[in-house]
């Protein structure tokens, strides 16, 4: 257990720091780069996430799963790595100046060539990060890819600081990689110096298919908005569309991918022990909405001066979409633990499901809109996730959701996150919507968010409170408030 947690510990390290590098990365390259150049780099990493999938073909996860590795398998997954790598390489090559024209910009072909070259470099260390994982030497996985970042990021501030424009991202990712490939080869263990083979490569293959599919419905739609936005308002709009779309996916990033990480294997086990799963799902589901709908809350109250202050003026159209977008995630984190629910209890061919009608229906949500401007388009967004919504009531009403829960569920995050917009809402009436100089506000809405946050969580009695008074314990075992979270967590 003490190597578990250790494990844990050291992952959890190296996400943080890599968030954190990639964080202030953004707030230096905002300022170096235009909207249009941040627009062409994100229509071309989607674009290379969809090879990516097709690359991997789920090769990591056999590496990890498998019970006995052999040379010979050992061998078939090298092959099928180079195999896919260096076939996909030069198909991306040749279709650069095609995908340009269908794009109306030139800027694509010089990106997408120099990505290329990651999928002839990346075959020399693939390997190794799997096998990494496979013996949890989170260590070794923590210089890799924090080295990584930390030269992708130096390499495009660099270039992009002496006038390389969108070329200086395309550049610093492939310097990431040389990285990786490099540390790969330093911590390659003697199992893993072996010739590739291409005997042998159909078991691999078989496995991969499956994860293929999930990873490129994903991968659709995650970056369904910057290719129909990229084809029908130009690059501009998808640099701006990405700034907007980025405040709201720092909540994604630093608490729903760890709750989700804890969250399959948990459910996984009260499955296998035949317990039930509708107390563990609302739990999960409730302390999620109770911190979710008070960040969404605040950052669509103070969009402005949050965009102003971390991205510069050049980015303030983004502060227009940010909070209609932030309805659109409120609306998103009501059961938001359905996805991981359903892998955990084998209903694979249902999550499939749920992520190809999201896929459908945003692409012909973002297909109709979009042409009417990106105010138009998110606004639209907020009917499709009103639609997933009720899909995913309807997929676990009975056997995961108890009838009458979503609406309680419902009342009772909405009053923990109106008590939390008081002070917050007293900050904007004082300094505006658009403050002069923004730090100020932004600080005191944080600190008097908290106060009211927690007084939500006493007087509805809500899930949050017992581990709050965890955790203000620790800092202080008889301050008050902590006391009467304790006493609301435990029905006292």
């Amino acid at each position: 257990m003490a190597s578990v947690r250790k494990s844990l510990a050291i992952s959890l390290t190296e996400r943080y720091l890599v968030f954190g590098l990639q964080f202030i990365s953004s707030l230096v390259l905002a300022r170096l780069l235009t909207p249009h150049e941040f627009g062409v780099y994100s229509v071309a990493v989607v674009l290379m996430g969809f090879i990516h999938v097709l690359r991997d073909l789920g090769v990591g996860q056999y590496l990890v799963q498998e019970a006995t590795l052999d040379r010979q398998k050992i061998r078939a997954v090298a092959g099928t790595v180079l195999t896919t790598s260096w076939l996909l390489a030069p198909v991306v090559f040749l279709a650069a100046g095609p995908v340009a024209r269908f794009y109306r910009e030139p800027g694509l072909v010089e990106v997408l060539h120099v990505l290329a070259l990651s999928l002839v470099i990346i075959p020399f260390g693939a390997t190794v990060q799997a096998w990494l994982h496979r013996h949890m030497r989170f260590g070794a996985l923590l210089v890799m890819r924090v080295g990584s970042t930390t030269v992708q990021i130096a390499t495009s501030i660099t270039l992009a600081w002496t006038g390389h424009g969108f070329m200086s991202l395309a550049w610093g990712s492939v310097a990431g990689v040389v990285w990786t490939v490099l540390m790969a080869n330093l911590y390659r263990p003697a199992e893993l110096r072996v010739l590739p083979s291409f005997r042998h490569m159909g078991g691999v293959f078989r496995f991969g298919g499956r994860s293929a599919a999930m990873g490129l419905l994903t991968e659709l739609s995650a970056g369904l908005p910057e290719m129909i936005v990229g084809r029908t308002l130009g690059m501009e709009p998808v640099g701006i569309l990405n700034r907007a779309s980025g405040q709201l996916q720092l909540f994604s990033r630093l608490f729903s991918a760890s709750i989700f990480a804890v969250g399959l294997p948990h459910f996984a086990r009260l499955h296998r022990e035949s317990k039930p799963l509708a107390v563990d799902f609302r739990h999960g589901a409730e302390c999620m909405l109770g911190v979710a709908w008070p960040m969404f809350a605040g950052t669509a109250l103070f969009a402005e001066p949050l965009i102003r202050l971390l991205y510069g003026p050049q980015w303030s159209q983004a502060a227009a979409l940010v909070p209609v977008m932030c309805i659109n995630y409120a609306v998103g984190n009501l059961l938001p633990l359905s996805h991981p629910l359903l892998m955990a209890t084998g209903r694979v061919d249902r999550a499939l499901q749920q992520i190809a009608m999201q896929t459908v229906l945003q692409g012909v949500f973002l297909a109709v809109f979009s042409r009417y401007g990106l105010e138009v388009m998110v606004r639209a967004n907020i009917g499709l996730g009103l639609i997933m919504l009720a899909w995913r009531y309807f997929t676990l009403r009975g056997w995961a959701l108890l009838p009458g829960v979503l609406p309680a569920m419902i009342g009772r995050g909405a009053l923990v996150t109106a008590l939390a917009m008081i002070g917050p809402g007293l900050v904007w009436l004082t300094f505006g919507a658009a403050p002069a100089q923004p730090l100020v506000p932004l600080l005191l809405a944080a600190v008097t968010a908290l106060p009211g946050w927690l007084l939500g969580l006493v007087l509805t009695g809500h899930p949050l409170a017992g581990e709050a008074a965890r955790l203000l314990g620790r800092l202080h075992p008889r301050l008050p408030v902590a006391w009467m979270l304790r006493r609301v967590a435990t029905g006292g």
